[in-house]
């Protein structure tokens, strides 16, 4: 599948800090709360390589309140 991927021009990362890293939109869309949460603010998570223009959309049906904290968490700004 990663051959797959990678051989109709997609390029492979390592982790969600390294997508941050280079996309400016990010879709979420992972099966629980506890992946959403990891995704976004894990050590290797998408707000330890976003930037300004980082936009994250979460697709993933997850708690309300989990959602608000985590809007809370990217509204912070970058993480360095």
């Amino acid at each position: 599948m990663l051959r797959e991927f990678t051989g109709s021009g997609g390029i492979a990362l390592r982790n969600c800090r390294e997508v941050a890293e280079q996309a400016g939109q990010i879709i979420v869309y992972v099966l629980n709360d506890q992946q959403v949460i990891d995704v976004i603010t894990g050590s290797e998570g998408i707000l330890k390589g976003s930037h300004k223009e980082t936009r994250v959309i979460c697709m993933s049906t997850i708690d309300t309140g989990n959602l608000e904290w985590l809007a809370e968490e990217c509204g912070k700004g970058v993480v360095l």
